[in-house]
């Protein structure tokens, strides 16, 4: 498996060489990001080849921390948004935990997956100017619902009454 990742690489690369020898193709300055994504692939292809449960967190993190990333070097948000869309880097753990629960049905992560989620949702949501704290404070009795939801859920769906 180690040959067709070199392979891939190897093919990527003299492709991107010798499309630069006739176009003008973005430098390494805006493609570095493709490293993080290679990186977080081959990770995944560790965990469908042997099952590695621990390898989903590191592969999910470095793919979109690499596609996110893109979006800056390849001049589809300006640097000078990351002031706005700094929760991003909360909401990827939180994706990563998400997806390690979906693919291995442990609830010990969809815990942190939630409250990653949550935290790094509310913040995108507030620096992005769709929800302002004053809301926030007047709904704040909903998450005691919630719970309750939840605490509700769990009794019944287990068989415990009481």
């Amino acid at each position: 498996m180690k040959g067709i990742f070199w392979g891939i690489l190897l093919l990527l690369l003299g492709a991107y060489l010798l499309a630069s020898q006739f176009y003008e193709v973005p430098g390494i300055e805006h493609l570095w990001p493709v490293f993080l994504v290679l990186g977080g692939i081959s990770l995944f292809s560790e965990f469908l080849r042997n099952r590695q449960e621990g390898v989903l967190i590191p592969a999910t993190i470095l793919a979109l921390l690499g596609v996110f990333f893109f979006l800056f070097t390849l001049n589809y948000y300006p640097w000078e948004d990351m002031d706005i869309l700094w929760p991003v880097f909360i909401l990827i753990p939180g994706v990563a935990f998400l997806v390690m629960f979906l693919a291995c049905r442990r609830w010990g992560v969809f815990i942190p997956a939630f409250i990653l989620l949550a935290t790094g949702g509310g913040f995108l949501a507030s620096t992005t100017g769709y929800v302002t704290w004053i809301n926030v404070a007047k709904w704040w009795p909903s998450v005691i619902i919630i719970a309750g939801i939840l605490l509700l859920w769990g009794a019944l769906r287990g068989g415990r009454h009481g």
